[in-house]
């Protein structure tokens, strides 16, 4: 969060626009596993639920363009 006030019940800044939720719950469940973490705000869980009942597996190359762009995130649990 930074110097920014939390809008969210998180002790993380979630994403909160439907496009990267989507993006990363396409992403998630393209993977060889069954689930993904729900966002830690009920606010969010909508847009999550959406995503979910909207998949459609991601491309090769989707996956990888997501890999690359995440270089640009904040890591959620940062080194001390």
């Amino acid at each position: 969060w930074g110097d920014r006030p939390k809008a969210y019940h998180t002790w993380y800044e979630p994403f909160d626009e439907q496009a990267a939720i989507e993006r990363s719950v396409r992403f998630v469940l393209s993977q060889p596993i069954t689930a993904f973490a729900s966002p830690g705000d009920t606010r969010l869980l909508p847009m999550a639920i959406a995503a979910a009942e909207n998949f459609r597996a991601m491309e090769y190359a989707e996956q990888q363009a997501v890999v690359k762009a995440a270089v640009d995130y904040q890591p959620l649990f940062a080194p001390a």
